[in-house]
This record gives structure tokens, C-alpha cells and sequence, in this order.
């Protein structure tokens, strides 16, 4: 904040957050807001206090006491009325340090550009290193809503309109058909198919009297195992997950990190469920059956 006088007039400036990419990596970058009492009380003794602005998700939050810096301020002297007068001591403010993502703008905008109006998350990792390249959920916000109080009106709307500010990423949403490329790991290890093996896909799959479709409803006629994955043809995995079973595809999925967190830097992640016979009979008191 800096501090300019003219006579009878005081004019203040403040610095304030400028999106220049608008909602671009909102869930990531994540939003600031007022301190609360709650949080007061918890970081007592670290340099917050009333009225100040902290990180409320993402990385504002994850690493607002690296980037917050610290406050400046000055010992004004006033008169009986208030007025300020001489300046009898001024402190400079230290500035928070810089924050490097390992996000790719170009990527990250194609990303956010292909979900459109479409609800859903995508994360794109660099499989070498764990590097997040990109990440994108929807619906989604605009950071810019949280600077002013008039801007922040808005959010009583938004916050019924699909949940903007849940990072679908990182939440307990179900895989869908992402998950197959773990149906097909856990498999070709297993030996319960070979690389060989070639499916039937009539857009159905039979099991007792139960019949399970496939999004083609036409059927993708014979498949071997990666035209399996490349149409994602559900029948081709229904009965690999047939064959494996609960408790050997629980257990490559967990071989896969699935049901834990991954402990990456922002808020609002959940560990998942990856369920079992074990687990269903404690949870539900019942036995796995087949078509499940």
C-alpha cells in the first residue's frame, strides 16, 4: 500500500489481484477472501490478524504464507479531530515470494477449451516426473468474483448452479471409463485374458437375466484387447472385470494409487473408495455377486 498526501486530501493505493486469463486454472489457482475468527485463532502468533485477506482454496490457500509477504505501515500523527499530520515512522512492506506451477498455458487453455459448456474434470501429468501439465474442471468460476463485496453478490447464485467451486478432479466423483485402462492392466497381469484374445461385442452383454448395454448400441462387432480400449467398448470390460473379480481389480487399483490421496498441493481432495468383497460385507452386510 502506498501512501500519497496533498493537502486536505489523503489518497491511498492498494495492490489487488489482477486475472489476466480470466477463469483460466481457477480451481488450481484457487480464491482469496477475508479471514475468518476461526482461522484468526489457528494461525495466532504467524502474522494474521483481523481483516486481513488469506487464501481460501488452491494454492492461494495451499501456499498463502510463502506469497502473503509481510504488511507494511506508518505512525501517522494526528490532531484532536483526526486529521493526520506528521509522519513519525513508516515501515515498508516486504513482498510474499513468487509461486512457479509446472501448468503448460498453451495445454491448459486446449484443455479448458475442448470440456466447454460440459461438466467434468480433466488432469493431464507428465508420466516421467508426476508433473501436473494441466488440470480443469466445469463448471467453473472466475477468481475476479472475490475482489470487490459488489463482484462477490454473485456467488449466492452461482454456488446452486453445479457446484462451481468443486475441483472435480481432485473430489469423490466416479472415474467412468477412465478406469478401464486399470480393468486392463490388472487383466493382462493376472493372465486372466492374453494379448491374443479377441471379443464379441453385439452392444450388449449378458449375465443371467441381467443385460448390461454398451454406449454403441449397434455393437463394435469383434474387437481384440487394445480396439477394446481404443473404442472403450464396455462389453469387452465387463467381462474382463467379470473374470477378475472384485477383490484382484481392487487390488490393482490400489497398486495404482486409487483409494488414497496423492498429496498434491490443494485443498479439497478426496482419497476415494476402492470397494471389495471385504468391504461390502462390513459396509452392507452382503455378499459380491457377478453382475456387480
Amino acid at each position: 500500500e502506498r501512501r500519497y498526501k496533498i493537502p486536505g486530501i489523503t489518497v491511498e493505493s492498494r495492490p489487488v489481484r489482477y486475472y489476466p486469463h480470466s477463469g483460466l486454472a481457477a480451481h488450481v489457482i484457487g480464491t482469496v477472501g477475508a479471514i475468518d475468527g476461526d482461522e484468526v485463532a489457528a494461525l495466532e502468533g504467524k502474522g494474521y490478524r483481523a481483516g486481513d485477506m488469506i487464501g481460501k482454496s488452491g494454492i492461494e490457500r495451499s501456499y498463502d504464507d510463502k506469497i502473503r509477504g509481510i504488511d507494511g505501515g506508518e505512525v501517522v500523527e494526528v490532531d484532536v479531530r483526526g486529521r493526520p499530520g506528521r509522519t513519525l515512522d513508516v515501515k515498508a512492506p516486504v513482498p510474499g515470494n513468487d509461486v512457479t506451477l509446472t501448468l503448460d498455458m498453451g495445454l491448459q487453455m486446449q484443455v479448458e477449451k475442448s470440456l466447454g459448456g460440459k461438466r467434468g474434470g480433466v488432469v493431464v501429468m507428465d508420466p516421467r516426473n508426476g508433473d501436473i501439465l494441466a488440470m480443469a474442471s466445469r463448471p467453473h468460476f472466475d477468481p475476479l468474483i472475490f475482489t470487490s463485496p459488489e463482484m462477490r453478490k454473485q456467488l449466492k447464485s452461482m454456488s446452486s448452479a453445479g457446484f462451481p467451486f468443486v475441483n472435480r478432479v481432485l473430489s469423490g466423483f466416479p472415474p467412468g471409463s477412465t478406469f478401464k485402462a486399470v480393468t486392463m492392466l490388472a487383466a493382462l497381469e493376472t493372465g486372466v485374458v492374453s494379448t491374443t484374445e479377441s471379443f464379441s461385442c453385439p452392444g450388449y452383454y449378458t449375465l443371467g437375466a441381467r443385460i448390461a448395454r454398451c454406449w454403441k448400441t449397434s455393437g463394435h462387432g469383434r474387437l481384440d484387447l487394445s480396439g477394446g480400449l481404443i473404442n472403450s467398448c464396455d462389453v469387452v470390460f465387463y467381462e474382463m472385470g467379470r473374470r477378475l473379480g472384485p477383490d484382484k481389480l481392487a487390488h490393482y487399483s490400489r497398486l495404482m494409487g486409487l483409494g488414497k490421496k496423492t498429496g498434491i498441493p490443494l485443498t479439497g481432495e478426496a482419497a476415494g473408495n476402492v470397494p471389495d468383497t471385504e468391504w461390502k460385507r462390513r459396509m452392507l452386510n452382503d455378499a459380491w455377486y457377478p453382475g456387480e
